[in-house]
């Protein structure tokens, strides 16, 4: 098996047999502060060999030479962020495992290579290498909304009275009406995959007033760049004539 780096063979550096693997593959998931699945974090280590041929009569110049250009293709080619890293079958399909860039927010990033080699051989019959790639996906299995937080905050609806504070005894309290009017706003924020998620409904749709209430355009959430998820705001009114909301029936709403 063997590696490619967009359209780059890294077993095949500077045109000399070489070795290229996948060392390492860590998948990790990530959740919103309420607990719904957000994105997950692929983080690949590609390790491999640049190798001289065996029997091929090089000067010690040559070979280095030869290593120089080899190691040169590899910093070239991951000097390019933003390609696709996948472990390739020896039959030239792609296998399960890989970090496609046109499905990561933000493409795929890597490090500049590193050369953990210290035998004697190294730069003389060949060189060790490995770098880090790293790419985040929307977790697309978790559903279309992300998150979501709701206030209710009631007043009002109960009877209007008056204190009339007198000099010989307690003051006099007067019912003037039997109810006000029930105020009730339900406000929120909800964070959705893409910028046509439906905002929930009123809780009371015939007592919503839709001149008092507003809701906000779906507005981007970044990360490397790009939109990963879109937040709203909303915030409905409702008003109640004829006394407060109904607690007990508010409960089985929510």
């Amino acid at each position: 098996m063997y590696v490619t780096l967009g359209n780059v063979n890294l077993s095949t550096l500077g045109g000399l047999t070489g070795t290229s693997h996948f060392a390492s593959y860590e998948h990790s998931r990530q959740e919103t502060p309420n607990g719904f699945p957000d994105t997950y974090t692929v983080n690949v280590t590609v390790a491999g060999m640049i190798c001289l041929a065996q029997g091929t009569a090089y000067t010690t110049d040559e070979a280095q030479t030869a290593l120089s250009t080899a190691i040169a293709a590899l910093e070239a080619a991951t000097a390019v962020q933003g390609q696709s890293v996948v472990l390739m079958k020896d039959n030239g399909a792609q296998s399960v495992h890989g970090l496609n860039t046109a499905l990561a927010i933000g493409g795929v990033s890597y490090s500049p290579p590193s050369y953990p080699g210290d035998d004697p051989t190294e730069y003389v019959t060949g060189r060790r290498w490995q770098f880090t790639a790293s790419a985040i996906f929307n977790d697309f299995g978790a559903g279309q909304i992300l998150d979501h937080r709701e206030t209710v905050e009631i007043s009002g609806g109960w009877p209007q009275k008056v204190r009339t504070v007198v000099s010989n005894g307690p003051a006099i309290e007067t019912i003037v009406a039997a109810s006000t009017v029930g105020m009730l706003v339900q406000s929120g924020t909800i964070v959705g995959r893409d910028q046509h998620f439906p905002l929930p409904p009123q809780l009371y749709p015939s007592l919503y007033d839709p001149q008092e209430s507003s809701a906000s355009v779906a507005t981007p959430l970044m990360r490397n760049g790009v939109p990963y998820a879109y937040s709203r705001n909303y915030r409905y009114v409702h008003y109640k004539l004829t006394g407060p909301f109904d607690l007990p029936e508010l409960g089985s709403k929510l």
